[in-house]
């Protein structure tokens, strides 16, 4: 994973948490808007959607040319636009952070953007009761994978981003 991403990642796996380990139910909200996932009602529900996509780094292949991944790194980092089609725009005159990233000003919403426009559209989320989160993403690839996790934690994203 590109360190810029990898940071950027932390910082919002951090702002997430603090908003949750404060209670801080109207930012909360907001930022759940920002993913189009404002009916969840559960908090542990909400991070273990939005940590899901981390999951397309183990997709990423040698011969995947732009892979999802990246793609998905690239828009958070300001370098891409996110798109509805899949088109590859990279945004005029930008150029890549370094290993910092660009902050969580930034990095939240430009991934909220791609995760709602890019993600979600090819997303299939169930939330039963007693927070049994199950999502089916259909990959462009056209495989399927389904993830069951019982009772997610707010920190589920520092959780993948270990394994990533």
């Amino acid at each position: 994973m590109p360190q810029n991403c990898s940071r950027d990642f932390e910082r919002i796996v951090d702002y997430v948490d603090g908003l949750i380990a404060a209670n801080n139910t109207a930012e909360i909200s907001k930022v759940k808007a920002l993913f189009r996932l404002e009916g969840l009602t559960h908090d542990d529900d909400f991070t273990a959607a939005i940590g899901w996509p981390l999951g397309e780094w183990q997709g990423t292949q040698f011969f995947s040319n732009y892979s999802t991944f990246y793609q998905m790194c690239d828009t958070m980092e300001g370098v891409r636009m996110p798109s509805a089609n899949g088109t590859n725009l990279r945004v005029s005159n930008a150029t890549v952070p370094g290993v910092g990233g660009v902050g969580v000003e930034k990095a939240l919403p430009n991934y909220a953007a791609w995760f709602r426009n890019e993600f979600l559209p090819s997303c299939e989320l169930i939330f039963a009761p007693e927070h049994e989160t199950s999502i089916t993403h259909t990959s462009p690839s056209s495989l399927q994978r389904q993830l069951r996790v019982p009772g997610l934690v707010g920190s589920v994203f520092r959780r993948l981003l270990r394994h990533v």
